[in-house]
C-alpha cells in the first residue's frame, strides 16, 4: 500500500491524514514517514497529531496517544512545546503529550505549534497532520479569524460559576444570531456556551485591545499553500468495532490507573481533560458505580458513537483521498 500512496509524500511538503478513531492512521504516518526518510536520508519529517485530547500527559493510555518505544523526548528552542524523536532516523513526533492536565488546549494552539513546525522546513523535509479532530485540520488549511481570539481566563472563571440557563441568557442577550445558530446539542453545552460568549465579548473589543498574536497576516500562515492531499482511511463498521473492542480492552487497566490518578487533582474541575472519551465511564467504575464488564461497555459504545461522528463530520467533506483499511 505504501508505494501506491508513496506519491503523496513525494510531491507534497504537508499532507493530512484522517479518518476514524483506530482506523491505522497512526501507523499509516509513520510507515509514510520511515519510506520518505530511505528515499531521502538527509530529510527531515514532522508528524503533527491533530488530536484534542492526546496534547495532555498522564492520559497516554485513555487517549490512545501512539508513542512509539525507544523514541526519546527532547525539547528544542525554536519550538514551543517538547516532542518525541525516532531513535535512528530524523523523524519526530508533536502534539502529544505535551501539556499538564490542567492546561488549555484548542484549535488557536493547535494552529501556533504547526506554524512553528512549517517555519522550520527546507523543501526537502516533510510534514505529515495525522489525528481524528478533523477541525484542527480544516482549521490550519483554511482559518477562521475567530482562532485568534485567545481564551480569556478571567472571564471563563467568572463564566463557570454561571448554571446552563444563565449562560444561554447571557449570550442571548449578547448575540442572539450566534444562540440561534448553535446546534441543540450545542446549546446545552456550558464549554461551547462559555467560547460563544468569549468569542462575542471578544468581537465588542477594538482591534488595538484584542489580542492579534495569531492574526494571519501577522503569522506567515497566508504564504503557506494551503492546497494539500488530504488521505481518508476508510474502514468497514463490523472490523471498526472489533478494533474498538480490542484497544479498550488492552488499554484498560492502565487508563484505569491514569483516570484515578487525575482524579485525585482537585484542579480538573470543569476542564477539558475530563471530557475525554472513557473518562467518565472509568470515573464511575472506580466510584463503585458500574462494574468493570459495564465499564469497558459504555467506554465501548462512546468509541464507536464518536467513531461515528468522525465518519458522518468527514462524509461531507470534498476532495479526499480514500485509503482503504489494510491489516497487519
Amino acid at each position: 500500500m505504501i508505494t501506491n500512496i508513496s506519491k503523496y509524500i513525494e510531491d507534497n511538503q504537508i499532507i493530512s491524514i484522517v479518518g476514524p478513531t483506530s482506523s491505522g492512521k497512526s501507523a499509516l504516518a509513520l510507515q509514510l514517514a520511515e519510506y520518505y526518510i530511505t528515499a531521502q536520508p538527509n530529510a527531515k519529517v514532522h508528524l503533527l497529531s491533530a488530536d484534542s485530547r492526546q496534547v495532555y500527559q498522564g492520559l497516554e493510555q485513555l487517549t490512545g496517544a501512539d508513542i512509539p518505544t525507544a523514541w526519546h523526548r527532547q525539547q528544542l528552542p525554536k519550538l514551543t512545546h517538547p516532542h518525541y524523536q525516532h531513535p535512528h532516523h530524523s523523524i519526530y513526533l508533536h502534539g502529544v503529550s505535551i501539556l499538564s492536565p490542567t492546561s488549555d488546549w484548542s484549535v488557536a494552539h493547535f494552529q501556533q505549534l504547526f506554524l512553528e513546525l512549517t517555519q522550520q522546513l527546507i523543501a526537502v523535509d516533510r510534514l505529515i497532520i495525522v489525528g481524528g479532530t478533523g477541525f484542527y485540520h480544516l482549521q490550519v488549511m483554511n482559518p477562521a479569524e475567530t482562532i485568534t481570539i485567545t481564551p480569556n481566563p478571567s472571564l471563563r472563571q467568572e463564566l463557570e460559576k454561571l448554571s446552563l440557563s444563565e449562560l444561554q441568557n447571557r449570550l442571548q442577550q449578547l448575540n442572539p444570531a450566534k444562540l440561534q445558530a448553535m446546534n441543540h446539542s450545542d446549546r446545552y453545552n456550558p464549554r461551547r456556551l462559555i467560547r460563544a460568549i468569549e468569542l462575542t465579548e471578544a468581537t465588542l473589543i477594538s482591534h488595538s485591545q484584542a489580542d492579534q498574536s495569531l492574526k494571519p497576516n501577522q503569522s506567515g500562515l497566508l504564504a503557506i499553500n494551503h492546497s494539500w492531499p488530504i488521505l481518508y482511511l476508510t474502514i468497514d463498521q463490523n472490523t471498526l468495532a472489533s478494533k474498538i473492542i480490542h484497544r479498550v480492552q488492552k488499554r484498560f487497566v492502565s487508563a484505569q490507573k491514569e483516570v484515578s490518578t487525575l482524579l485525585k487533582e482537585s484542579s480538573l474541575q470543569n476542564k477539558s481533560v475530563t471530557t475525554a472519551t472513557g473518562f467518565s465511564e472509568l470515573a464511575q467504575f472506580l466510584d463503585g458505580k458500574i462494574n468493570e464488564q459495564e465499564c469497558i461497555e459504555q467506554w465501548v459504545r462512546a468509541e464507536v458513537q464518536y467513531a461515528k461522528r468522525q465518519l458522518t463530520w468527514w462524509k461531507k467533506r470534498n476532495q479526499l483521498i480514500e485509503i482503504p483499511f489494510q491489516a497487519g
